[in-house]
């Protein structure tokens, strides 16, 4: 009777032993499903938020204006995933464009059904690549010398002598198919060439690209001009919706714009009063350029003026800039009566290079580096001669002729340093020919200097370092002309 109690008392405390296990092993089982589960909903839920951007990625290149998914109701846009048989959802959010820009950012949370609560961001920036990412960009054909270095890419809708040093693509529209090298590229008599030729480096970066449209540009401007200009006005005015300010015809030279180097984002306004006459010569014969400001003076006006955040400048007269700039800026000299330029007589520095700081300077015709420019010059910004050219021009050694100064002035500089892009229609004056008596002296032009026949630089800078400012690809200086064909994305990542 004993034993038999004992066995019941051993099966009972082994039973119940047993039982336990078997209940801690479905509870783990049904934990690590549990988990399992969570964990595929968790991947689903990051699956589903992509799904999210791929679709306001498409939508954008279907209709690029709309930053509210049509006619949907939000804020924030929820969709069901997939669409005919769901098993979770996306919402978005949209933020538009800031004034002057194309980055559009889209954040997008996904989850399931099942797990509502186990969402997943993605957020993006979107955003039309900018003419800004080239180091160098012409319609024309062009001739880089052996003390040029370029750090970027270069294209020309030209033919391309290519005798510097790069560190990027350099691209031709002619590029394989060829085109007639002049004496303006230092071939006498013309010969064909292909694309891109010469004695530079890296010569495996050299193709092709298609051309690139200049003249797209020309309607923008009109409507920036509307949209910061009212049709009557004198002096400058700033635009009360935007910002942005419009400097109407000065009735004297022009403008000088001077960038204060502190971090209080002003600029100050002067009008130019008179100019020094400077000779310079080209295929046509001697010029006189009214390069150099004599006096000029603020006529009244405050002077001083703050920018605000991605502002834009529209100056209907020639214009002279220098200073160092704390913002994110675009200055455009234009006017419908008469093409306008831009002088720039100094230094034209960021305060920082971390793409908080960027410059666009847009010029209808020339961009300029005047007589009286210093030996070490350098530029910050995006420049854009749209009918005309970045140059510095001609000078010889009888300039200027003002005898207040020396009969004799070397018009030989050393290094032309710039950060950003150089970006222009055309070399100025690419080949000429100086006759005196029975001599004759070829001048041939780079972006910066004078070559004469034996390659050597007789006027103008020695020395280029040209390197692309890799913030103004996506991100360049307000209003600036972009590749408006397809967004393309700029940052992905998963935010908390």
């Amino acid at each position: 009777m004993n034993n038999k109690a004992s066995i019941t008392t051993l099966v009972l405390v082994f039973g119940t032993i047993f039982l336990l296990l078997l209940a801690g092993l479905f509870r783990f089982i049904l934990l690590q499903t549990k988990q399992s589960q969570q964990k595929v909903a968790w991947e689903n839920s990051l699956n589903i938020a992509e799904a999210g951007i791929n679709y306001y990625y498409w939508h954008l290149n279907y209709d690029p204006d709309d930053f509210e998914d049509g006619d949907s109701v939000g804020p924030p846009y929820i969709h069901n995933y997939p669409s005919n048989d769901p098993i979770g959802k996306f919402s978005l959010e949209i933020t538009p464009p800031e004034q002057g820009s194309t980055t559009v950012v889209v954040r997008s949370t996904g989850w399931t059904d099942k797990y509502p609560l186990l969402e997943r961001t993605i957020e993006v920036q979107y955003a039309y690549p900018s003419w800004a990412e080239y180091a160098y960009l012409t319609h024309k054909e062009v001739w880089f010398g052996e003390e040029e270095n370029i750090k970027g890419k270069v294209h020309s809708n030209g033919g391309i002598r290519f005798d510097a040093t790069g560190n990027s693509l350099i691209t031709s529209a002619k590029y394989g198919l060829g085109y007639t090298c002049t004496k303006a590229q230092g071939c006498d008599p013309s010969e064909e060439k292909d694309g891109i030729w010469g004695e530079g480096s890296p010569q495996d970066l050299w193709g092709y690209h298609s051309e690139i449209n200049f003249w797209s540009i020309d309607t923008k401007l009109n409507n920036l001009k509307t949209e910061t200009c009212p049709e009557i006005g004198s002096g400058v005015y700033q635009n009360p919706e935007t910002g942005n300010y419009c400097l109407y015809p000065s009735e004297s030279y022009g403008y000088h714009l001077r960038f204060n180097s502190d971090m209080s984002n002003t600029f100050n306004v002067y009008k130019v009063r008179s100019v020094d006459w400077m000779k310079s010569i080209d295929s046509e014969g001697t010029r006189y350029d009214y390069y150099y400001i004599k006096s000029e003076d603020s006529d009244g006006l405050t002077g001083i003026y703050d920018l605000p955040e991605n502002a834009l400048i529209y100056v209907q007269d020639e214009l002279w800039v220098d200073g160092e700039i704390g913002s994110r800026v675009t200055v455009i000299a234009a006017q419908e009566i008469e093409d306008k330029s831009i002088i720039i007589n100094d230094n034209l520095t960021y305060i920082t290079k971390d793409g908080s700081c960027a410059l666009g300077l847009i010029a209808q015709k020339d961009i300029l580096i005047p007589w009286y420019s210093p030996d070490n010059l350098e530029i910050n910004g995006v420049l854009l001669a749209l009918r005309g050219s970045c140059y510095r021009p001609y000078y010889s050694w009888l300039l200027p002729q003002d005898l207040r100064w020396p009969w004799i002035q070397n018009p030989v500089r050393d290094t032309i340093q710039l950060y950003g892009s150089v970006i222009h229609y055309r070399s100025y004056s690419p080949y000429w020919e100086f006759r005196f008596l029975w001599w004759t002296f070829p001048r041939m032009s780079l972006t910066w200097g004078w070559l004469d026949e034996s390659k050597e630089v007789i006027s103008g800078y020695q020395h280029t370092e040209l390197e692309y400012d890799p913030h103004s690809v996506y991100n360049p200086p307000p209003y600036f002309p972009t590749y408006e064909e397809e967004y393309e994305i700029v940052k992905w990542e998963e935010v908390p």
